[in-house]
C-alpha cells in the first residue's frame, strides 16, 4: 500500500467514514486518525502520530448536533475548539494543507441565495464552536502561511447510519414504520439539501486540487425545498399520496429558508452537485437508515 498522503480526523463518523470510502474508490491513500486508531484528537500532541508522508489533513472530528449542543454546551465547545487547535498546530508545524468542515453559519441570512460575503450569525452552541474553529484556522493559516480551506456545509443528507436524524431520514423512518402518514412539527421551512456523495466528491476535488492560500467556501446545491415538498417528493418516489400532519409548532429562532450560492467553490474546483433531490431520496430504498 502506498504511503498515505491524506490524514482524516473523525474517520469513524458519518461523514468521515463515507469520505474514507470515496478515497479508497479513487485510490487515494489516507491515514485514519480516530479513537479506533488510538488517537484522541482533542488531547495535546494527539496528531504527532500523523505519518510524515501526509501533505493534506482533513479535519472532520467534531461533537455535532444542535439539540445536543444546548444540553452539553461546555463539552461541545471544549472538544470542537481543542480538536481544531490540535489540527492547526500540526498543520502549522509541518506546513500541511488543512481542510475543515464548518456548518451553515448565516442564521437568517439577509440575502438568498447566500454567498460567502454575508454576515455570520451563531444560533446555538454547536454553531458557535464551528465559527470559532473556522476563525482559529483562518487566522493561523494567514499568520503562519499554510494553505487552509473552511467548507461551510448547508444541509447534508443520505446514507445516514441508524439513529442519525437528518430530516429526510426522519421522514423515511416514519414511512417505514407508519404507513402513509408523516407527522412534522412545521412543514414550511425551506432548506438546501446536499446529497452526501456530492459532498464527498467536493472534498475529493479539494484534496486533488491546488490552492495556495486560505479561503472560505459554501457547499450546497443552489436549490431549496420545504418540508412539505420533501414529503411530496417521497410520495412521488413511492407512487402514493401521503398524508402530511403539520403540527405547526414553530421553533424558537427558526430559520425560514436557506439557499446556497455555490458559484465560488464551483469555479475554484470545477465541481457541481450531481444528485437531484429525487435521486437522493430514492437512495433510501437501497440504504434504509
Amino acid at each position: 500500500m502506498n504511503a498515505p498522503r491524506v490524514g482524516i480526523t473523525g474517520p469513524g463518523g458519518y461523514l468521515g467514514s463515507l469520505l474514507c470510502r470515496h478515497l479508497q474508490e479513487r485510490g487515494i491513500s489516507f491515514a485514519p486518525l480516530g479513537r479506533a486508531d488510538g488517537i484522541e484528537v482533542d488531547k495535546p500532541a494527539a496528531l504527532e502520530a500523523l505519518p510524515a508522508s501526509v501533505s493534506t489533513l482533513v479535519h472532520m472530528a467534531a461533537r455535532t448536533g444542535v439539540a445536543d449542543s444546548w444540553a452539553n454546551a461546555e463539552e461541545v465547545l471544549r472538544f470542537n475548539v481543542l480538536a481544531t487547535l490540535e489540527a492547526v498546530r500540526v498543520a502549522r508545524q509541518r506546513g500541511l494543507r488543512l481542510i475543515i468542515l464548518s456548518s451553515y453559519p448565516y442564521g437568517r441570512a439577509p440575502q438568498l441565495p447566500t454567498d460567502e460575503s454575508q454576515p455570520t450569525e451563531s444560533m446555538n452552541p454547536y454553531g458557535s464552536s464551528k465559527l470559532l474553529s473556522e476563525q482559529l484556522v483562518l487566522d493561523s493559516a494567514r499568520l503562519h502561511g499554510f494553505p487552509a480551506l473552511s467548507l461551510r456545509i448547508f444541509n447534508v443528507y443520505g446514507r445516514e447510519p441508524e439513529g442519525h436524524h437528518t430530516l429526510p431520514a426522519q421522514i423515511w423512518q416514519q414511512l417505514r414504520t407508519g404507513g402513509g402518514t408523516v407527522r412534522v412539527k412545521d412543514a414550511e421551512p425551506r432548506r438546501d439539501y446536499l446529497f452526501v456523495d456530492d459532498l464527498c466528491a467536493a472534498l475529493v476535488r479539494a484534496i486533488e486540487s491546488d490552492w495556495p492560500s486560505a479561503g472560505v467556501f459554501n457547499l450546497g446545491t443552489g436549490c431549496n425545498y420545504s418540508v412539505r415538498e420533501l414529503v411530496e417528493a417521497f410520495g412521488g418516489m413511492l407512487g402514493q399520496k401521503l398524508e402530511l400532519v403539520d403540527e405547526r409548532q414553530l421553533r424558537k429562532g427558526e430559520i425560514p429558508a436557506t439557499l446556497c450560492d455555490t458559484r465560488r467553490f464551483a469555479a475554484a474546483f470545477t465541481w457541481s452537485p450531481q444528485v437531484s433531490l429525487q435521486e437522493g431520496l430514492r437512495s433510501y430504498l437501497d440504504h434504509p437508515c
